[in-house]
């Protein structure tokens, strides 16, 4: 928490001229990534596939891993679609990373709170990102970024480019935009995090494509910690009447998050089977109780996610 803990002795002012001069170190030094997520154009294109245990499998590329912060004009494909004739496209799926705003907001957001440790902070962070995004839908997100087809029924490119700044108090934002913001503002806060596209199963539910985090950082005891953070799909807080009142990240302890297990994800299809929970307030003391379900997380390379669409 070292960067809250230096933005907190200025004013709000002086804070965003400091995070104006991280922000031009990260976009200087970070990883870059032309496309996060699947290598596929809004147009459909002819690819050869296979079938694999019940799955048609595209031989196509994909980056589902992406460490630390994620660069201005990155495009995020979070959408893939083919049709019968084994031609595949993102369908109109996809967004570019084109502005920080959100994290000039969020450095007034925060220096509002007490943040008392990586925990807490993760809780803000959800907090802003729902208020950010909104809750109240206005418009859906498939109307959105609805693609445009010619004669042929083929996707024509867009007149106005799809950009992550469109999801602002839509209400339709899901997981690709919460992770996506979350990394950068974890990144901006110098906790190490890593952006993962796969799917999520809860329990005997049949799993979806979903993008979560994970993050790593040194705690109060000089201990390094590695969690896995998933910001979109949450666990709710329940007052002693069992009304929910309101939410938090899902927050689990993971091995240490290192060159063996980055390769066990991408490479071996490692899987992440970690106990579901709810928060419970009772009276000033608030308590963590497991439901029995697991929740598991992978990056399933075999492209769990498609869809299909019906073309002519």
């Amino acid at each position: 928490m070292d960067f809250y803990n230096e933005i907190i002795k200025f004013d709000k002012e002086s804070a965003k001229v400091i995070t104006k001069e991280r922000l031009k170190y990260l976009e200087d030094s970070s990883v870059s990534n032309k496309i996060i997520g699947y290598h596929v154009d809004n147009k459909f294109t002819k690819y050869d596939v296979q079938e694999r245990n019940g799955k048609t499998i595209f031989d196509l590329d994909i980056n589902c891993f992406h460490p630390g912060y994620i660069k201005k004009d990155t495009k995020i494909v979070y959408g893939l679609f083919y049709d019968n004739l084994g031609n595949a496209s993102n369908n109109g799926n996809y967004y570019y990373i084109d502005y920080d705003q959100y994290i000039y907001d969020f450095i007034d957001f925060i220096m509002e709170k007490d943040v008392v440790n990586e925990a807490d902070f993760f809780g803000y962070v959800l907090d802003f990102l729902k208020e950010y995004f909104g809750i109240i839908e206005i418009i859906k997100r498939e109307d959105m970024f609805k693609m445009i087809l010619n004669k042929n029924e083929d996707n024509l490119d867009p007149v106005n480019e799809h950009k992550l700044s469109s999801f602002k108090g839509k209400g339709n934002a899901m997981c690709t935009e919460y992770a996506v913001m979350a990394q950068n503002i974890l990144s901006v806060f110098g906790i190490d995090c890593y952006m993962m596209i796969g799917t999520q199963k809860l329990g005997s539910d049949q799993g979806e494509w979903h993008a979560f985090n994970l993050v790593s950082y040194v705690d109060e005891d000089e201990n390094e910690k590695s969690y896995l953070v998933d910001f979109c799909n949450c666990v709710a807080i329940f007052d002693e009447k069992f009304n929910k009142i309101g939410y938090n990240p899902f927050i689990r302890e993971i091995d240490q998050i290192n060159q063996e297990l980055v390769n066990d994800l991408i490479n071996n299809n490692k899987h992440l089977v970690l106990p579901n929970y709810n928060y419970y307030l009772l009276g000033e003391s608030i308590f963590e109780i497991t439901d029995g379900r697991l929740r598991d997380y992978n990056l399933d390379n075999d492209l769990y996610g498609k869809q299909y669409i019906k073309r002519r």
